[in-house]
């Protein structure tokens, strides 16, 4: 049902950021620009999914805000640590 909302809103974000567009009077693009911001958003849209999944199960089975909050910082910590050696320059904090 959450997957369902995303979806929703990504969508209706998509066609107000169309409209807001229009009435900006921003140049046209082509079919093919449209098509790969299309393809970007749904990856987006699909990546947001199945990377909120486990914070959301984590809130539900804990009742609660604290263990989905404490495994955002333990996954934040070991991000970090992943992608320091491996020298990622466009990691946030280097």
């Amino acid at each position: 049902m959450a997957a369902i909302w995303s979806i929703a809103l990504a969508i209706e974000v998509y066609l107000v950021s169309l409209v807001l567009g229009v009435l900006m009077q921003l140049p046209q693009g082509s079919l093919a620009v449209l098509l790969h911001g299309s393809v970007i958003l749904a990856i987006t849209v699909l990546l947001t999914i199945v990377s909120t999944t486990p914070f959301a199960f984590l809130a539900s089975l804990g009742r609660g805000y604290l263990l989905p909050l404490g495994f955002a910082v333990l996954v934040a910590i070991l991000a970090n640590l992943i992608a320091s050696p491996v020298g990622v320059s466009t990691f946030p904090g280097r």
